[in-house]
């Protein structure tokens, strides 16, 4: 990405954010306002020191207990209340995002993939699927092109002209403590 390119994406996040403490701000309001709005709609004062609750006909003497009493009992309509409050606030992050995005320069077009040479046979390996033998896994069909995979078949590739080659045999582990074998199976 060119610096130009880089400048663009810091400037668009950073009023992306900017944007996004806006919303807050804005929401919070809206949804204390939300929530004063429940308490007003469900104290309904019938006389002087006497309010109700008509979401469950309860009497009280201040308007404290009632808001109380909704807060216990009927904390269901605050949060519908608030939810309907902030089902904007998302839509406004959204929008916000959209901005964002558009104001980004586009993407750089991805690294270009080379195919890899997949072709029957003809290659290390022998394109006898994996393992060189047969091929159980696919069906006589294989890869080829590579160096065998898993048990049996193929050999290892020899090694350069001017390396020192130092021919040992094969060490077996067997553990000391161990019983003969021998003496067990027979």
């Amino acid at each position: 990405m060119r610096y130009d390119s880089a400048e663009r994406c810091v400037d668009a996040h950073l009023a992306y954010l900017r944007s996004l403490g806006e919303i807050d701000e804005k929401f919070v309001a809206a949804a204390a306002a939300a929530v004063e709005r429940v308490y007003a709609e469900n104290c309904v004062e019938e006389q002087p020191g006497k309010f109700r609750c008509p979401l469950s006909g309860k009497l009280f003497r201040e308007p404290k207990f009632v808001h109380q009493h909704i807060s216990n009992k009927h904390g269901d309509k605050l949060v519908e209340g608030k939810r309907a409050a902030l089902e904007a606030k998302f839509q406004a992050y959204y929008r916000a995002a959209a901005e964002r995005m558009s104001a980004m320069p586009p993407a750089p077009p991805p690294p270009p993939r080379f195919p890899r040479d997949y072709g029957k046979g003809g290659g290390k390996g022998g394109g006898k699927g994996f393992g060189g033998k047969g091929g159980m896994m696919m069906g006589g069909k294989g890869l080829g092109g590579g160096p065998p995979i898993g048990r049996g078949g193929g050999r290892p590739p020899p090694p350069p002209e001017n390396a020192e080659v130092i021919k040992r045999p094969v060490v077996t582990y067997k553990d000391l403590d161990a019983p003969d074998d021998d003496e067990l199976f027979s």
